[in-house]
């Protein structure tokens, strides 16, 4: 899902599908929505686009996957038993 916001070889983000002011113009390029949906073959954004209470949870989660977890090394045995 993250790589619907990262910039391709050409510096187009697929969330913005062919919607060239967000692809290009300086003031818009870089603020990134969070779609009420997203299209299946092109990650362009779908749907409402307004930030509501639920974008900061989604973008809360977003970041905490993004960093791999790694349980303490004084924990690991009790982890593993517990899964």
């Amino acid at each position: 899902m993250l790589a619907i916001f990262r910039r391709d070889s050409d510096g187009r983000r697929p969330v913005f599908g062919e919607l060239e002011k967000f692809q290009t113009d300086p003031g818009w390029r870089d603020r990134l929505l969070f779609h009420e949906y997203f299209h299946g073959d092109n990650g362009s954004g779908q749907g409402a686009s307004h930030q509501t209470g639920w974008t900061a949870l989604a973008a809360l989660l977003v970041d905490e996957l993004a960093v791999p977890w790694k349980p303490p090394e004084d924990n690991v045995g009790r982890w593993l038993e517990s899964s």
